[in-house]
């Protein structure tokens, strides 16, 4: 029955996002956005992405979402209501057995266009968040990374996550510049890879491996949204890791000019590992820490470094050389 309700979203997707995927029949027939006003297409346009947020946050799923009944165009049809409870149920019978990232993994062939902010026109897989697809995605660090990089910059990404940022980057450096782009957990080195190749973006890297202080094999906790998993001792999968300076060194990545990193609490082991890097190429900093002691630690770190801190909150900090 879970594959049947998900080629039902896909036929709704279909019809409000202009899907590359093929439609699949129409078991169901929806009311016509044509025929609603644009509030109510909005509306409607919601109730899409909340149906993927259900399938990639499953353990929120019942506190977050409500639907109004709605009736389908064609006589005798049942509501949208009593849809939505047949895949709470169905799904809710899929918890057990199916990760969170292999759910995300099956909703991958949904596809929409980016409808505002810098990605505006982008193609973007629905699943990976409604903020992307609806472009207000950090709108802070969109505007400090964007009032920094320059073409032919070589920027890093450190935890490019599903690659949103690390397009932006590619966009400001363009063709003459690059972007290495750093991703460990395996579903969002996937969703990664695909948006750089739906929007043929060439200029940019992406190694599947982690940053930290010594190359080696860790464990990483990815039992957790895919924004927030970490290298740690109670992780559930392994994962290889880097040191930047090793990298740098035997001519294997080229320096950078620009260093964004958000790791979700590895920033200190990253920096560690970068003690050569800002000391010869001095990069512009854009790091986002994770507590005040991690905070802490890696303004202390780099301030011995020589670097000066530009801007600064609770969440993380910019900093470039003296």
């Amino acid at each position: 029955m879970f594959p049947v309700i998900v080629r039902h979203l896909g036929d709704y997707f279909h019809k409000y996002f202009r899907l590359s995927a093929s439609r699949p029949p129409n078991v169901f027939s929806f009311t016509s956005p044509r025929a609603q006003s644009k509030r109510n297409k909005k509306w409607e346009n919601s109730v899409a992405l909340s149906f993927i947020s259900l399938a990639t946050m499953l353990h929120n799923y019942r506190h977050t979402f409500t639907l109004n009944t709605t009736q389908f165009n064609e006589p005798g049809n049942v509501s949208i209501r009593l849809f939505y409870s047949i895949f709470i149920s169905q799904t809710n019978m899929m918890v057990q057995i199916m990760s969170k990232d292999l759910i995300k993994s099956l909703l991958m062939p949904f596809v929409a266009t980016i409808k505002s902010g810098p990605l505006k026109g982008n193609k973007w897989i629905i699943a990976s968040g409604s903020r992307f697809v609806q472009g207000r995605y950090e709108p802070d660090t969109v505007e400090l990374i964007s009032a920094r990089l320059t073409k032919g910059d070589v920027a890093y990404d450190v935890g490019a996550h599903v690659g949103y940022l690390t397009i932006l980057m590619a966009n400001l450096v363009g063709n003459e510049g690059k972007v290495i782009a750093f991703e460990p957990r395996p579903v969002n080195y996937s969703y990664l890879t695909k948006h750089l190749r739906i929007n043929n973006v060439g200029n940019v890297e992406c190694i599947k491996k982690g940053v930290s202080d010594v190359a080696g094999v860790v464990t990483f906790d990815s039992n957790t949204g895919t924004g927030t998993g970490q290298i740690s001792s109670k992780g559930n999968i392994s994962i290889e890791t880097i040191c930047l300076d090793d990298e740098i060194d035997n001519s294997r990545l080229p320096p950078p000019n620009f260093i964004k990193m958000d790791i979700e609490g590895g920033e200190v082991d990253a920096l560690k590992g970068s003690h050569n890097l800002l000391t010869k190429y001095k990069p512009i900093l854009h790091i986002s820490t994770h507590g005040e002691d991690i905070h802490a630690q890696c303004i202390e770190y780099i301030k011995q470094h020589g670097y000066s801190i530009e801007i600064e909150d609770r969440h993380g900090f910019v900093a470039l050389h003296a």
